[in-house]
């Protein structure tokens, strides 16, 4: 979790991390300091979004299982209510996941290494600072596959994506409408704009707001 202290005129971020040593960042601005704060938190619910994975596949990713030259990563002991363990499955990074991963700091073994119930008290916070009631992380997954349909993937894709090998129970998770099919896009690409506007949609262009201008936000001091 991060914690943001005014330090004199400064703003200094401070982020615990599960099995890793603290990162600590100082800032000229506490608008500056709270998009950095965000930025994993942030980037955990866009991945969500675009590969459909559970929480705890998020955070238990690994670099070693990532294929960079087939895009792909291995998940393991995915859910399976026929098979607890060693269901090992290969996903696709669509979309924009694949940019996700590539921006993460290698600094151990897991890609995110942040805690669940830390990821999940964000998460509240965040939806109650917007006013939605009764949305949960794992609302993302169902955000998610709908949105693959919405870009034009086949439910046999979207299957293979999702792990969700019951094209029936898929068929009714996907909550398309006929004039959803007037604006299908090209797959792999996401659309905000034309996607429905959910509460995961509202909560997105949240974080999506904090991203603006990090990558040019310089920092007033160097790592503590």
């Amino acid at each position: 979790m991060a914690s943001i202290t005014k330090i004199g005129s400064s703003w200094r971020v401070l982020i615990r991390r599960r099995e890793h040593k603290p990162l600590c960042k100082t800032f000229r601005n506490k608008a500056q300091a709270e998009v950095w704060a965000r930025q994993r938190e942030a980037d955990i619910v866009r991945f969500a979004m675009a590969t459909t994975m559970r929480r705890g596949e998020i955070i238990q990713l690994r670099w070693d299982d990532l294929d960079a030259a087939k895009r792909l990563i291995l998940v393991r002991d995915r859910d399976d209510p026929r098979k607890k363990q060693g269901n090992d499955q290969w996903v696709p990074l669509l979309g924009d996941a694949w940019e996700l991963v590539q921006r993460q700091p290698k600094e151990g073994e897991r890609i995110f290494p942040v805690h669940a119930q830390a990821l999940s008290k964000v998460f509240k916070a965040a939806c109650d600072g917007l006013g939605i009631p009764d949305l949960h992380f794992h609302d993302l997954r169902h955000e998610g596959t709908s949105r693959l349909f919405e870009q034009g993937y086949e439910i046999q894709q979207v299957s293979l994506a999702t792990s969700r090998k019951n094209w029936s129970h898929l068929r009714r998770y996907s909550s398309l409408k006929p004039e959803d099919l007037h604006r299908l896009k090209d797959p792999g690409k996401l659309d905000d704009e034309a996607a429905p506007d959910r509460g995961s949609q509202n909560f997105l262009r949240l974080y999506g707001s904090w991203f603006t201008g990090l990558e040019e936000m310089p920092a007033h001091a160097p790592y503590c």
